[in-house]
């Protein structure tokens, strides 16, 4: 229930840009106080030259730190992959959660479409 809080939050987070002094309240009664130690795997998919990415990437790095741990995520270039990754298939920009599309859309299926 409290990973799933969680992943609520982020991606209201995401969707109104969210600013450092916007976040929630970490400390607020209605949390528990032991959270679950099980980390939240996030990945943001980019590419070179992706206009949409620096605003993104900000309102993520803003949401991620509004936690009590820090929501580690990782950075990663498409254009870096394997063309046998799946990643590479996803619009840019992306957020994986948990290997999944944040927003819900599928997991590109091979042959996977060229960068555009």
């Amino acid at each position: 229930m409290i990973r799933k809080r969680r992943l609520l939050t982020i991606i209201c987070m995401l969707l109104v840009g969210c600013t450092s002094d916007q976040a929630p309240d970490n400390n607020s009664q209605s949390q528990s106080p032991q959270m679950s130690p099980d980390p939240i795997h996030v990945v943001f998919l980019t590419r070179d030259g992706c206009a949409n990415t620096p605003v993104l990437l900000a309102n993520l790095k803003s949401v991620a730190e509004s936690f009590d741990p820090p929501v580690d995520y990782l950075v990663v270039n498409q254009g870096t992959l394997l063309l046998t990754d799946a990643r590479i298939g996803y619009a840019t920009p992306t957020i994986l959660y948990d290997n999944r599309d944040l927003f819900g859309l599928p997991k590109p299926l091979a042959p996977f479409p060229a960068p555009s």
